[in-house]
């Protein structure tokens, strides 16, 4: 689609100030969940979508983009989203510095960071959104914020009504059609040009600008002839997205992490992979201290009709952790894809207890 001609007369900027022009640059912080993106910094301007084709021409496997950006041209913001939506990426917010202080020195890593203006129009493109995040949602996460306010012309001139209102019903299209509340124009819409209004997580949540899933409560539920505590995530739709089950195997005394993905589109399929027996570290937390757990502890990886179902030895003893959150992260490779990854809250004394009676030869 055409970039759109009255939405590219106006501009949604932090500062009257020029930033650079937006630049595109892929990163890799490690082999895990969200280690791997393409950062976004700098001025949205009219030849912004053009650059991002011709970046995803170079790097047709991008899927990550993450925003730092006072904002800029307000047609060429909409006709970027669009290309995000078109090629399936996901968005998130955050300034990606090379060289952040760490435990283990200097590295990779997303920080702060914000989408403002146009940006924050940008950022709906993405099929998942995601920011305002913190170390418990994500191995590198998103943590910018996101701001919006009017728009005004690039010459400083008044906007005529009547083009202002056409200019609105592009805008409106544009939410809509994106899948986002359109209350969001009305937040933007009541903020003066020269001062910016940042929304909460809670807002952008209500809003469906970050797609948020859900969990529900754990409940207890058979995995064979083994007793297991069973969650299930549902996307926003509410549609089943994953299930994750904790049990004690009976045969062997291990215990257990079953992760089973529910697939809404592809074609079914029957599949067995191969599980590699090797010592690669997968990312593994316990109330956000790492402990000691490899590849090797994968028993399981196979696809059946439209789920997949990957099965991990925990390391640890569950009932010496009851009510801790608990964190894995399979490798982003082509045998433990990052969709597995397992994130719960294991459940009091009492009922691991309960798992572990019941797990008996």
């Amino acid at each position: 689609m055409k970039i759109l001609t009255l939405a590219a007369t106006v501009a949604l900027m932090a500062t009257a100030a020029m930033a650079t022009p937006m630049q595109f640059q892929s990163h890799n912080n490690g082999n895990c969940t969200g280690c791997s993106w393409t950062s976004a910094e700098g001025e949205i301007t009219q030849d912004t979508p053009d650059r991002l084709r011709e970046f995803l021409v170079q790097n047709p496997y991008a899927r990550d983009l993450v925003f730092h950006s006072p904002g800029g041209n307000l047609g060429a913001a909409l006709e970027l989203g669009r290309i995000i939506r078109e090629n399936d990426m996901s968005t998130g917010i955050g300034r990606t510095d090379p060289a952040h202080p760490s435990d283990y020195g200097p590295m990779l890593a997303i920080v702060d960071g914000t989408c403002e203006s146009a940006c924050a129009f940008a950022f709906l493109g993405g099929t998942s959104r995601s920011a305002y995040e913190t170390d418990e949602h994500s191995m590198v996460p998103r943590t910018g914020r996101l701001g919006m306010h009017q728009f005004y012309s690039l010459d400083g001139a008044e906007i005529p009504t009547a083009a202002t209102q056409q200019i609105m019903g592009q805008v409106l299209f544009y939410v809509l059609e994106m899948g986002i509340n359109a209350e969001l124009l009305s937040i933007a819409s009541s903020t003066p040009p020269d001062d910016m209004r940042f929304l909460s997580r809670k807002e952008l949540v209500d809003l469906k600008v970050l797609t948020a899933s859900s969990v529900s409560t754990p409940d207890l539920v058979l995995a064979g002839d083994d007793l297991a505590v069973e969650w299930q995530r549902f996307w926003e739709t509410g549609d089943l997205e994953k299930t994750t089950l904790l049990y004690c195997r009976s045969d062997t005394q291990d215990w257990m992490i079953r992760t089973r993905q529910h697939w809404l589109s592809g074609e079914p399929k029957n599949e067995t992979y191969t599980v590699h027996a090797g010592n690669y570290d997968l990312p593994f937390f316990v109330q956000g201290q790492q402990h000691p757990m490899t590849s090797s502890a994968v028993t399981r990886y196979e696809r059946i009709g439209t789920e997949s179902f990957l099965d991990m030895r925990l390391p640890i003893d569950p009932r010496d952790h009851p009510d801790a959150e608990l964190q894995i992260y399979p490798i982003n490779n082509l045998r433990y894809p990052e969709f597995h990854a397992a994130e719960i809250r294991l459940p009091d004394a009492a009922t691991l207890n309960a798992l572990g009676r019941a797990c008996r030869p």
